[in-house]
């Protein structure tokens, strides 16, 4: 009976541990190469929101650090990438919006991006899948980038028509 026993608890250690190879091989060749081919593109900006941009500094430099994160080829690059951008991130939401774009529709798209960084950095470090969540931080960008385009041709004043004159 105590034969009997053994075996089965030997059996099953040894299929037990022949899962956990498998799978973690499949993680290793999933997370050595990422690819952000099926990332939609930025979109560009019209005239008059290229004109605003050329004075934020800040704003320029996480479009940059975006770029950076679209040529990650591995997750510990795209780590430090995400990192970099976070912190670019925080240094747009920290500094003086132009006049412009102080509003409540840019800030809140910014925050959207924010989120999807970080639920990024989340997946990266617990070696989950990032495609569809990369997928959803392009369009986070491309929604606050067209939002940029939206106030610069919206002609349309508010406070006059607020205004009780």
């Amino acid at each position: 009976m105590v034969k009997g026993w053994s075996f089965i608890v030997v059996i099953t250690l040894i299929i037990g541990c022949g899962k956990g190879k498998s799978e973690q091989a499949t993680m290793a060749t999933a997370e050595a190469a990422l690819s952000f081919k099926n990332i939609p593109n930025a979109l560009a900006f019209n005239s008059a929101v290229d004109s605003v941009m050329a004075t934020w500094s800040e704003y320029q430099a996480m479009d940059e650090s975006f770029a950076v994160l679209r040529r990650a080829s591995n997750p510990e690059d795209a780590i430090l990438a995400l990192d970099d951008l976070i912190e670019k991130e925080r240094a747009v939401a920290n500094a003086a919006y132009p006049e412009a774009f102080d509003q409540i529709q840019v800030k809140s798209r910014q925050r959207v991006i924010r989120t999807f960084l970080l639920k990024i950095r989340n997946n990266l470090e617990d070696r989950r899948p990032i495609d569809s969540v990369m997928i959803q931080l392009a369009d986070a960008h491309n929604a606050l980038r067209n939002q940029f385009n939206i106030i610069m041709i919206d002609t349309l004043d508010i406070k006059k028509l607020l205004s009780e004159e």
